[in-house]
């Protein structure tokens, strides 16, 4: 399962690394912080399409990451 510290607000998505990524498969997030805090699942028809952005990290390194639309996300119940 792969941790969001929080999702970016301005154009309502969740960034994820590339690496982070198994094409095909859907995939699990937990949203640590914010108003959509909690657990969900990615399916994997999301995830195989749209393209990839660019982010530069604290480092100066660059990572590509795909960008993932809240409304595209379904929630999963807490056990």
């Amino acid at each position: 399962m792969v941790e969001i510290f929080e999702p970016r607000y301005r154009d309502r998505c969740i960034l994820i690394a590339k690496f982070k990524i198994c094409p095909g498969y859907p995939m699990q997030i937990k949203i640590l912080k914010g108003s959509y805090k909690g657990k969900y699942k990615i399916p994997a028809k999301v995830l195989s399409g749209g393209p990839y952005e660019i982010i530069k990290t604290k480092t100066g390194k660059n990572i590509e990451m795909k960008a993932v639309a809240l409304d595209s996300l379904e929630r999963m119940e807490d056990e």
